[in-house]
């Protein structure tokens, strides 16, 4: 299956029913984010915002969250108000923490 075809754009998700919509950066993408959408068990669909300043562009992030098993789709855009959801999970203060510690290791390595 080719996994970019879980990726819809905010216009081909509206009004769309979803059980679980995650809401988040994953900027990069990196293990915990795997391990916070695994926790929430059940078909997910994620809205992938944009954050400040990125360091992968929305599509790249869009097609590595898609390619995660436990994601039925991904929604290119902020969601919330678009789709209609069971529950809603809103990950993104934890991505600008999950962030700042990768960057904060990244600066430690090139300064040892």
């Amino acid at each position: 299956m080719d996994t970019r075809s879980k990726i819809l754009t905010l216009e081909e998700a509206a009004g769309r029913g979803v059980e679980t919509l995650a809401i988040g950066y994953f900027d990069p993408v990196v293990a915990a984010h795997v391990s916070r959408l695994l926790a929430l068990k059940g078909p997910l669909t994620v809205s992938l915002l944009d954050p400040a300043e990125e360091i992968l562009p929305a599509r790249a992030r869009a097609e590595l969250v898609a390619a995660l098993g436990c994601v039925e789709t991904v929604i290119i855009g902020d969601a919330r108000g678009k789709v209609i959801a069971k529950r809603t999970v809103d990950f993104t203060a934890a991505d600008l923490d999950t962030r700042q510690e990768l960057v904060e290791r990244i600066r430690h390595r090139s300064e040892t």
